[in-house]
Formats: structure tokens, C-alpha cells, sequence
């Protein structure tokens, strides 16, 4: 199991999707699994997402468009990582996001929560106990 999935849910962003991969790839943290879940994309997105061949890249497509949110759900349920980290298909991770997010969560962590980071720096914590996400201080 990886330490950290990286989720990328997408829709129609072939201009950016590789940029994203990318950012993925270079980041000096390396025990991390990548997920993207395309959510019936018109554009070439999946062209885009099947040119990377890391055995680490998992890449789902949908056989139709289940909107945002359920998108965004999807891609986080196939995560197999202790942390989960959301990353948008138009944007991209600093090469040292990963390692700084893992070092800042690791002395957090408890059997009964998931932590999530954004690309935005922010972490996030889902407690099954309390039933609900909170932001880590």
C-alpha cells in the first residue's frame, strides 16, 4: 500500500492534465500512488493520461458524465494510500508538496482518521468518530 494516493479528478482538461501527471512524477517524496477518474471527457484527455507509463498511475474512465462531485468521490474511494491528497486537473504540486505534506501529518495520525491534503496546502481530516471533515491545524 502507498504511503500517499493522489487523486486527480478530471473533465475536459487535456491542455492541463499533463502538467498535473507531471507535477506528480517530480515530486521527491516517492511513495505515492497517482489516481485519475475522468469523468466522460469530450477533449483528449484520456490520450493525454494513457501517454505516461508509470506503473504507479492508475487511470478510470467513466462510461458517462456522473457530474463533479460524484467524480471527485469516486476518485478518492479508489485510493489505496494512508493519505489522500486531491489534486485538480489544472493544476500542479511543488516537487517537495508531498514530502512536506507527509511530514507535516505524520505525527497527527490515528487509526480513526483519513487526512486529506489540497492543492491549496490546506489539510484536511475525515474522523469516522465525529462523523465529518475538519481542518488540521
Amino acid at each position: 500500500m502507498p504511503k500517499v494516493s493522489v487523486c486527480i479528478p478530471s473533465y475536459n482538461h487535456a491542455r492541463y492534465i499533463g502538467a498535473s501527471i507531471e507535477s506528480v512524477l517530480a515530486q521527491s517524496f516517492e511513495d505515492w500512488e497517482l489516481v485519475i477518474v475522468d469523468n466522460f471527457s469530450t477533449d483528449d484527455t484520456q490520450a493525454v493520461v494513457k501517454s505516461f507509463r508509470d506503473p504507479r498511475i492508475r487511470s478510470y474512465a467513466s462510461d458517462r458524465n456522473v457530474g463533479l462531485v460524484r467524480n471527485w468521490n469516486r476518485c478518492v474511494s479508489l485510493a489505496r494510500g494512508e493519505y489522500v491528497g486531491i489534486l485538480p486537473a489544472d493544476d500542479i504540486y511543488l516537487p517537495r508538496m508531498l514530502e512536506r505534506s507527509v511530514a507535516t501529518l505524520i505525527p497527527r495520525w490515528d487509526s480513526h482518521t483519513q487526512h486529506v491534503t489540497t492543492s491549496t496546502s490546506r489539510a484536511l481530516s475525515f474522523s469516522k468518530e465525529r462523523s465529518g471533515w475538519t481542518e488540521t491545524p
